[in-house]
């Protein structure tokens, strides 16, 4: 009898145990925002907004009454506790407080092994290689990744997603090697070679991570491989990585994509309509590479490199491919994967664009010499560095002299740099000094951002800040 209560007190404790350490096979919510947890057999948690699209996936291990989640991609890991008889998790955080996920249902998983990134949950930075050393699988990528060990990255990349994502940033570091520092931020993009791209979309595949499975559509498209772009966006709506990613696989194979596209030799004239979360929704191409548009906003069209570029505010060009007369495809980052369609045909042919002349911004006044002695010499990038200088002290009616020096010899970022500093001054003599200069040049590059109406731009929101800081000087105080 005594030896029957004794293995019968055993099997009790054994089931414990392993109660205590089976997986939470389970869907739970967070009923305040509506994101939710899913945890699958093969050992990982999908993250889903409240909309249902994948934000993250996760591995974990449940040890007693605690739950770690590691980010597939990040390598972040967090732990979550079971409160309220095993029914809730909770996530604490000093930042923003308790999150509780109520479970919803219920299902059947295997108990998992420790995972090996659990050695040393917690690696300060430059300690990777004594982490890794230890059995910790998310310092073995970030050694890795740090040394450039683009080998061993490939490797890592079989089996974690995180590695894949390392792997890309080096491939696109290494395709877009600027020679000039100061290209800015805006500089397009190159598209990685062949074997590179056929290896990451082969990773978003087999993982089916969302920052990864985004970025590797980006490089295709980038590459014009539009027909593999197409193939996998529909992987990405199928496990619900992207909320726009259902639309983009249902318009791109809709569409005839050659081999190669025929460079574009004419700019496009009439209306042209995107559909799906378009930066602009419309674009009209006028006479004169004349295009308008959201809110009115006009920018010029020009011909490089067989695409279609408009310059923006921001440094940098709309791009776009031509795919046919009544079809623009964006290549640049703020249009990735946008398909524009013409509305209808224009009643007349658009008159040919006006051709400005434009100087680069040397790049002959490098971090290793003195500014103001290249802008004392003649030299634009001097000048221009001079001014940067200035708008970064907040002194932005020196930053103005500077740039204007560059703006006169012609350099298009001089002149845009220049009129900015019009929203921080108020300043009318910019104006005044582009209009100098247009008029003993018609074809001076201060002509075009004259035209395409940018000062007038800045000023209306220059005065705009300033209306609305004084209405907030005007307003009472509260009584306490």
């Amino acid at each position: 009898m005594i030896l029957l209560r004794f293995f019968a007190l055993l099997f009790i404790n054994l089931c414990l145990v392993q109660a205590a350490s089976a997986a939470p096979c389970a869907s739970y919510l967070d009923q305040k925002i509506g994101y939710r947890l899913l945890f699958q057999p093969d050992g990982t948690v999908q993250e889903y907004n409240k909309d249902g699209i994948v934000q993250a996936v996760h591995q974990y291990y449940r040890a007693g009454q605690s739950v770690w989640l590691r980010n597939y991609e990040s390598g972040y890991s967090q732990q979550y506790q079971f409160v309220g008889n095993g029914k809730q998790l909770k996530k604490s955080d000093s930042s923003w407080g308790d999150t509780i996920y109520i479970q919803q249902q219920r299902n059947s998983c295997p108990s998992l092994q420790k995972l090996s990134y659990l050695t040393k949950p917690e690696c300060s930075y430059g300690k990777e290689k004594e982490c890794c050393a230890a059995g910790d699988s998310n310092a073995c990528v970030g050694e890795a990744h740090n040394s450039d060990n683009i080998p061993v990255l490939q490797q890592q990349c079989r089996t974690q997603p995180q590695a894949c994502l390392g792997l890309l940033e080096l491939y696109d570091k290494a395709a877009n090697k600027r020679d000039n520092p100061f290209s800015g931020m805006y500089a397009e993009k190159k598209p990685l070679p062949a074997a590179q791209l056929d290896e990451i979309a082969d990773s978003c595949s087999r993982f089916k991570t969302p920052d990864l499975c985004r970025k590797a559509v980006q490089q295709l498209w980038r590459a014009q491989r539009f027909s593999q772009t197409a193939q996998l966006f529909k992987t990405l709506c199928k496990a619900n990585l992207d909320e726009h990613a259902c639309a983009r696989h249902k318009q791109l194979i809709s569409l005839q994509f050659p081999k190669v596209l025929a460079p574009a030799t004419t700019l496009p004239c009439g209306e042209y309509r995107s559909t799906v979360s378009a930066l602009s929704g419309t674009m009209v191409f006028k006479d004169r590479g004349m295009v308008t548009v959201s809110l009115g906003s006009q920018l010029r069209a020009r011909l490089e490199d067989g695409l279609i570029k408009l310059r923006h505010d921001k440094g940098g060009d709309f791009v776009f491919a031509r795919l046919s007369d009544t079809i623009l495809l964006g290549m640049d980052d703020w249009n990735n994967f946008e398909v524009y369609r013409r509305e209808a045909a224009p009643q007349q042919l658009c008159q040919a664009p006006i051709i400005y002349k434009e100087e680069p911004l040397s790049s002959n006044c490098g971090l290793d010499k003195d500014p103001a002695v290249c802008c004392q010499a003649g030299d634009s990038q001097g000048c221009n560095r001079l001014g940067s200088m200035a708008a970064l002290a907040n002194n932005w009616k020196e930053a103005a002299l500077q740039y204007a020096k560059v703006c006169e010899k012609g350099v298009r970022v001089g002149c845009e740099n220049w009129i900015y500093t019009v929203g921080k001054t108020g300043d009318e003599g910019v104006e005044a000094g582009l209009k100098k200069l247009c008029a003993k040049d018609d074809h001076h590059v201060a002509c075009d951002l004259l035209e395409t109406d940018r000062v007038t731009q800045v000023m209306l929101g220059y005065e705009l800040e300033k209306m609305l800081k004084e209405t907030k000087t005007e307003q009472p105080a509260k009584k306490p």
